[in-house]
């Protein structure tokens, strides 16, 4: 198992999820600022509801990074096996 192939494999894998994570995270950062600019204007009306989309993307993501480590941490323990 311990080809070219499946490092580069493993690689891409890896960055796709450093991709994803990272638009995940400037999402989380666009909802923060708005939930700053809708509580700094006295109103308040929807940030509560955006602070549960915070939270769903927040703990979505977290549990797809766990398991994408479990994942990759699976195969890198392959690859020093069969070496």
């Amino acid at each position: 198992m311990n080809t070219p192939a499946t490092v580069q494999k493993i690689a891409s894998e890896s960055l796709d999820t450093i991709r994803a994570s990272h638009e995940c995270l400037r999402w989380l950062s666009a909802l923060g600022r708005a939930i700053q600019d809708d509580l700094s204007t006295g109103k308040g009306h929807v940030a509560k509801d955006l602070a549960a989309v915070v939270q769903y993307l927040a703990e979505e993501q977290c549990s797809i990074l766990n398991a994408e480590i479990g994942q990759g941490a699976t195969k890198l323990k392959a690859m020093a096996l069969s070496a």
